[in-house]
């Protein structure tokens, strides 16, 4: 086996290791951004197969989650660029028990209180608010956007954070990441009068 052939052979393995690892996790990171079922599951594929056909040799990577991830992000935006994308995105709702599911609700205890609708109009109404904020950020820069999307809703740390968009250190990550809560902060405090609300029927 040649040295390129080796290569390629090191980096299918690899991207195969990903592919076991994290192939559910970024499905639900596509359905997470609105996409339906079968088009985050086509997304993952397709970042999978993004990584077998890059220039770049993944198997000679420091780095290799950091790097899918950013090629996840970038299939993301392609997909939204798309012409396709505003039929297949989806969005989510509350839903709360109907008549029709009586029984099945009686079974279970549950406590609804008689302002139950306000609350939950108030909720609906703060994620709503709150994704026009992240939206309008996305739109003036789009990875400084996921990556506060990352931290504060999905969770991660700094560290995968760092891995995510190649930063030297985790100090500047840190930065980074206070840098855009100042400029997102404007626009998250007119989401307050749904919070407020919400706290008046808890």
């Amino acid at each position: 086996m040649d040295e390129n052939n080796e290569v390629r052979h090191h980096d299918r393995q690899v991207v195969a290791d990903l592919c076991r690892k994290h192939y559910k996790r970024l499905a639900g990171y596509f359905r997470r951004k609105g996409c339906s079922h079968d088009i985050a599951s086509d997304l993952a594929q397709n970042v999978f197969l993004k990584l077998l056909s890059s220039s770049v040799s993944i198997s000679e990577l420091d780095n290799t989650e950091g790097y899918m991830w950013r090629v996840a992000f970038n299939v993301f935006l392609d997909f939204v660029g798309s012409k396709s994308a505003r039929n297949d995105m989806v969005t989510t709702s509350v839903n709360l028990p109907s008549s029709d599911d009586s029984e099945e609700v009686n079974e279970i205890p549950i406590s609804v209180p008689d302002d139950a609708v306000e609350y939950v109009a108030a909720l609906e109404g703060l994620r709503g608010c709150i994704a026009n904020c992240f939206n309008e950020m996305a739109q003036q820069d789009a990875w400084r956007a996921e990556a506060l999307r990352l931290s504060a809703i999905e969770g991660w740390d700094v560290e995968q954070i760092r891995q995510f968009l190649d930063k030297p250190t985790r100090a500047s990550v840190s930065t980074y990441l206070n840098q855009t809560r100042t400029k997102l902060k404007p626009c998250v405090e007119k989401c307050n009068d749904y919070v407020e609300v919400m706290d008046e029927h808890r």
